[in-house]
């Protein structure tokens, strides 16, 4: 298949995992690293995808504690909205669809993890991801689309914002992890 035509499957085709094995998202809660509770995969386009594990994450997988101030009820979930978020889009742009692996997200009671199947740019280590670096997306033609849609600002500032955002929800800020098999990120919710 040429490459000009892979892109535009994974993200507007309706099953572009009849040209990619791996271009889905699994979700599974875990009791301990080897006793899985129970699953989900999340299927279609890239757009799809992002869309629809954002609700199950947050109906199905994290909590939220409820709250009242004054007359109204307040819920606060075990994770910042927005670190999840990033975690989720930067997963999808720097996937090697190539790999039929799918993302995957491990929940735990106590951290949460995002796996995809990723490279870092040539000479990049996980330290540089920690300070200013350039958006160097693994899958351009993916970041751009989902920055002309409005879903990215393709800065290179999501690592630094989801340690930020941890920070300010109070958490541990989120650790970063690069081996052969991918790149990890993971949060925990234990308070500060």
């Amino acid at each position: 298949m040429n490459k000009d035509n892979i892109f535009p499957i994974l993200l507007f085709h309706s099953d572009p995992e009849k040209f990619f094995t791996g271009a889905y998202i699994k979700i599974g809660f875990f009791q301990s690293d080897d006793e899985l509770k129970f699953q989900d995969e999340v299927h279609g386009n890239i757009f799809e995808q992002v869309e629809k594990t954002m609700d199950i994450l947050f109906t199905k997988y994290i909590h939220s504690s409820i709250n009242y101030e004054g007359l109204n009820r307040v819920e606060k979930y075990d994770y910042p909205k927005e670190a999840i978020r990033e975690a989720l889009l930067n997963a999808v742009c720097h996937k090697d669809y190539a790999e039929g692996t799918p993302i995957q997200i491990s929940v735990y009671q106590d951290k949460l993890i995002f796996w995809n199947d990723a490279q870092l740019p040539d000479n990049w280590t996980v330290e540089k991801l920690l300070t200013k670096h350039p958006s160097k997306p693994y899958n351009p033609d993916i970041a751009n689309t989902l920055f002309r849609s409005g879903y990215i600002e393709a800065w290179g500032r999501g690592t630094i914002k989801m340690i930020n955002d941890c920070i300010r929800f109070e958490i541990p800020s989120p650790k970063y992890f690069y081996d052969m098999s991918g790149f990890w990120v993971e949060f925990r919710k234990d308070k500060l």
